[in-house]
């Protein structure tokens, strides 16, 4: 399909039915939200285990789940409810009062062990360790890398280490601070997959002595691959997850271990929620370095999942939806910052949707996550400085980013006019007037531009638009004085001149 001197192409982004409201379909404010599913068990077999599950509260945009619950004037432990588990034994065992009962020739907690040691073969099964790493005990997680909103006095965050060798040992937050502004924050040297939280309880200089302050519930956050701001676990499902930390009474103290849908992130906190006395608690992350299998630059954003580079898309970054145009294919760097801030130009932008958040794969987890022009802009153009003439060959358009997995975005550009710098005459001239940038919350456009350009500025104006003109975007394209796009287009199939008789070799001024 051609239209006014563009080739498209359009890109299929795959996401379920929409709901945009602060409440899902069915849900009313102070309504409970649904049961999340069960948390992993803290105990394998044997018994003795206890797994957890929690629920949001539907109420007004951004408000937290203490301030809900206290607004809704229903009881907090109601969002949380836990259960007894691992009531699991191997080699045809059976549990009872709280046991393990082995048949004939096996032993152990669960009746792992045979007891005849000339057996070649067993019928234990193996519990599957994937993705599990303790990533603190392994070393993943450095001192330096952990910081807290405040320490009380000889409580570092350093001390949060689940296996602290030196007594006392825990975390403990300056007592002075608001408990709702604790937090402890983890930032690592690359991505990790993320797949457990254990909170533990905080230990004295005797080992004997009763605990009695720690952290008991808690919210996780991460910063998603490709986003900027934190995200609280369980938002893109039911709600925020309030999770549970130490569990305790007058005698002893207990530690809990939370299983998550495995995000991927470099930086993560938890924050405090609740507390018995003062939040005190020592943690163990445990993860992996990988569960996908990205090429071509992809990174893993979940299990099978990759966040891909432009121009490739797919599972594993693998397919390429651009047709073969020659060797100028390559994005100039709006995703990765190869393309500075300085470089960009907009008539205005709205609040937190700067022109940095055009960036293509931009704002994972925000609402609305692109840039937008000031609603009061009745002019509005995006504008792309290249530090010196390029090859632009194609524009890459995307959807706003959305908060949460099921929604979709309602707030985008539909066409546009695209402008170019003439560098023999000094002009900005039209190129092409009503081109195609996004369809819809699903389908955004790629458009090629026949011929080429030869040019060091572009400008986006926006035409048509659904609600604002917002989106995000790459610019594909090359050095002409780094080829080979002029050893296989022909001279006429670039233009940066009112004649198409323009070398591609920047290295030769062109012959009139």
């Amino acid at each position: 399909m051609t239209t006014n001197g563009l080739l498209t192409v359009l890109l299929l982004t795959i996401a379920p039915c929409a709901v945009y409201s602060n409440c899902t379909v069915g849900i009313n404010e102070c309504d409970w939200y649904p049961w999340a599913s069960w948390g992993g068990c803290t105990e394998t077999c044997g018994g003795n285990g206890r797994q957890t599950r929690n629920r949001g509260i539907c109420c007004e945009a951004d408000l937290e789940y203490a301030a809900c619950v206290t607004k809704c004037n229903v009881p907090y432990a109601d969002g949380q409810m836990s259960q007894e588990c691992g009531a699991t034994c191997f080699n045809s065992g059976s549990f009872h009062d709280g046991i393990c009962l082995c048949v004939d020739g096996f032993e152990g907690k669960c009746c792992e062990n045979s007891k005849c040691l000339a057996s070649a073969t067993t019928t234990t099964p193996v519990p599957e360790r994937v993705c599990q790493d303790p990533l603190w005990r392994n070393g993943i997680i450095k001192d330096d890398h952990v910081v807290s909103s405040s320490d009380a006095k000889g409580k570092t965050s350093a001390m949060a280490q689940s296996n602290c060798k030196q007594r006392p040992c825990g975390w403990c937050p300056d007592p002075k601070l608001p408990i709702h502004d604790q937090y402890i924050e983890v930032t690592f040297d690359k991505p990790w997959v993320i797949q457990a939280i254990e909170i533990q309880p905080p230990e004295g200089t005797d080992p004997n002595s009763v605990v009695r302050n720690y952290m008991t519930n808690y919210t996780f956050q991460y910063q998603p691959i490709g986003g900027t701001k934190l995200v609280t676990y369980g938002r893109e499902h039911s709600g925020p997850i309030y999770m549970l930390g130490v569990r305790g009474n007058s005698v002893t103290v207990v530690s809990t271990l939370t299983e998550i849908q495995r995000p991927v992130s470099e930086r993560i906190r938890i924050s405090v929620v609740d507390a018995e006395h003062h939040a005190c608690f020592r943690f163990e992350i445990f993860g992996c370095e990988n569960l996908c299998d990205c090429q071509n630059g992809g990174s893993c954003i979940s299990k099978n999942t990759c966040l891909c580079p432009p121009p490739y898309y797919g599972p594993n970054c693998t397919y390429i939806h651009l047709p073969e145009v020659g060797g100028c294919l390559k994005p100039l760097g709006m995703w990765n910052n190869k393309i500075k801030d300085n470089q960009l130009v907009v008539s205005s932008s709205a609040p937190e949707q700067g022109k940095e958040k055009a960036r293509y794969i931009c704002c994972a987890g925000e609402i609305n996550g692109a840039w937008c022009p000031a609603a009061n802009d009745t002019k509005p153009y995006y504008e792309v400085r290249l530090t010196k003439p390029h090859l632009v060959a194609m524009l890459m358009f995307e959807q706003p980013n959305v908060q949460h997995y099921w929604e979709l975005p309602d707030t985008y550009m539909k066409t546009f006019t695209l402008q170019y710098h003439n560098i023999y005459n000094g002009a900005m001239e039209t190129y092409v007037a009503g081109a195609d940038a996004i369809y819809n919350a699903t389908v955004s456009y790629s458009p090629i531009l026949d011929p080429y350009l030869l040019t060091d500025v572009i400008r986006i104006t926006p035409e048509t638009w659904e609600k604002a003109p917002c989106f995000r975007l790459e610019i594909i394209g090359c050095d002409p004085d780094e080829g080979p796009a002029g050893a296989v287009l022909p001279d006429s199939s670039i233009l940066g001149r009112r004649r198409r008789e323009i070398k591609y070799s920047l290295r030769r001024h062109p012959t009139n």
